[in-house]
């Protein structure tokens, strides 16, 4: 009876203590709403490069994460030149990218959304936008309407529509019979300016031939007039040197003017030869393969390594983004045993049907340890001598580490349970909401393997109720009762790659 009436006082406070927690983290909760971080999206017509857990960024720094990107149907105006007439509408099929924003971030009606590459290796981001704050602010679930490109994919996209342009213009005027015929008739004018201008040079060729004649008639009339004229071009000299000799100081200070000037000219002229000479000798060294630019450029092995490198550091990139560390931590009452047991668990999920359960357990009764005697009586009414088993049990801190694997509706897990070998089997309901977990491990410590049976119900979003039997196969069963908290710690993911090597 006082067994029985602990466990009733003991359940009384531990529904009561649920309750209390749960209005205190619901409390909490709102409270932090405002800080926290909420959800908007975006419908992108191509939202190619664009993959979960990508970045956002607002003038360059980190403001959230891309959260699912999936196919969306959305309506658009038809040109009212079309056959479907003014006002119609088309259905098209588009990616809405759902974002997960800073709480601290405040994002207006008028923001824009666009789609980023940057870096060696092309990498892509959304830009946003935030907008006027003259606009209303966005709110949870609420959708960023302008979206586009950005730097060089909107680069791309004029470039393309120009290229488009110009190809539809050609296409206007030559792929129709009239551009065809205006060609024909293009190429037919200069065949006839051609022919015209070869007919009018040959009817011309006497008439460039009598003014050659006269042309020299002309020099053979004036050869006894040379004399004449030489003794002009002397006299024509004589006051040259007169106006130089009187312009002595300005034509000196002119002329050294002018060879500083050619004195440099040929300085530069001397040191571009020596650029390109040494440019010559560069492009030379690195066709030849010489240096490190060389052997990029020609050793293709060496491409091939440095390919396998950005390979590999892609995958080992996309492994690290794409992995889950579940974070669990729950108390369990032993009403029989009055005592409390407490775990913490570490899940390394990189896939949504695999994970790794690492675990650290401390149980009062989990050390289990027999001591046999031998005892030899004098006593007439006991055996002469007979021996005496003594089974003692204390507090320890025990480990798991277990590989699980899911199939559907249903996880089943081996490894190491509790610091012996053991086997388990869940099953989710609810979508997850539920679970029903089987543990069978400490494989000949008693009559019986022990089994324990766990039921796990989500009342509040990561807190859970649980209760359950164990040991039920043996005659020391015990049945519990407790809570557990389990999260997904995203900080802890990105500590990983930094954690020391054993």
């Amino acid at each position: 009876m006082r067994a029985t009436r602990n466990a009733i006082a003991v359940g009384f406070v531990t529904v009561v203590m649920a309750f209390g927690l749960y209005y205190a983290i619901r409390f909490v909760a709102d409270a932090a709403s405002t800080e926290g971080e909420y959800r908007l999206f975006a419908i992108f017509p191509d939202a190619s490069g664009l993959v979960e857990k990508s970045r956002i960024e607002i003038a360059g720094i980190p403001v959230g994460r891309i959260d699912s990107i999936r196919l969306h149907e959305y309506k658009v105006e038809v040109d009212p030149t079309a056959d479907a007439g003014m006002g119609a509408q088309e259905i098209r099929v588009g990616a809405r990218v759902d974002f997960i924003i800073n709480g601290d971030v405040a994002i207006y009606e008028n923001g824009r959304a666009l789609r980023s590459a940057s870096g060696l290796l092309g990498n892509q981001f959304v830009v946003i936008a935030p907008g006027d704050m003259r606009f209303d602010r966005l709110t949870d679930g609420e959708e960023i309407k302008n979206v586009g490109d950005a730097g060089l994919l909107g680069n791309l996209d004029e470039i393309t529509a120009d290229i488009s342009e110009v190809t539809r213009n050609m296409r206007n005027v030559f792929g129709t019979s009239e551009g065809e015929r205006s060609m024909g008739e293009v190429l037919a004018n200069l065949r006839d300016i051609s022919a015209s201008m070869k007919e009018l040079l040959k009817k011309n060729a006497e008439s460039v031939h009598r003014a050659m004649k006269n042309i020299d008639g002309i020099t053979a009339d004036a050869r006894p007039n040379i004399r004449e004229i030489l003794e002009d071009i002397r006299k024509i000299t004589a006051e040259v040197r007169v106006f130089i000799e009187t312009s002595s100081g300005k034509a000196g200070t002119m002329v050294s003017t002018a060879d500083e000037t050619v004195k440099d000219i040929r300085e530069a002229v001397t040191k571009l030869d020596r650029t390109l000479d040494n440019l010559a000798e560069v492009t030379d060294g690195l066709k030849r393969g010489e240096g490190t630019a060389g052997r990029l450029l020609k050793d293709e092995k060496l491409i091939d390594d440095v390919e396998e490198v950005v390979d590999g550091a892609g995958e080992f990139v996309k492994g690290l983004t794409d992995l889950k560390t579940i974070v669990g931590l729950s108390g369990e009452f032993n009403f029989y045993d009055n005592s409390m047991k407490t775990a913490l668990q570490l899940r390394l999920q990189p896939r949504e049907d695999k994970y790794y359960l690492i675990e650290a357990i401390y149980d009062p009764r989990g050390a289990t340890s027999y001591m046999e005697k031998t005892i030899e009586s004098t006593n007439p009414n006991e055996p002469a001598q007979y021996r005496e088993v003594i089974r003692m049990r204390k507090d320890a801190l025990l480990f798991s580490f277990m590989f699980a694997r899911r199939l559907r509706f249903a996880t089943f897990r081996f490894g190491i349970k509790e610091s012996s070998g053991g086997l388990g089997l869940d099953f989710h309901l609810l979508r997850d909401r539920i679970e029903f977990t089987t543990d069978l491990y400490r494989f000949g410590e008693d009559v019986y393997p022990r089994l324990k049976e766990l039921v796990a119900i989500e009342f509040l979003k990561h807190l859970y109720v649980i209760g359950g039997v164990n040991d039920v196969l043996n005659d020391n069963r015990d049945y519990f009762i407790g809570m557990m908290l389990r999260f997904n710690d995203e900080d802890l993911k990105t500590m990983l790659p930094f954690a020391p090597s054993p």
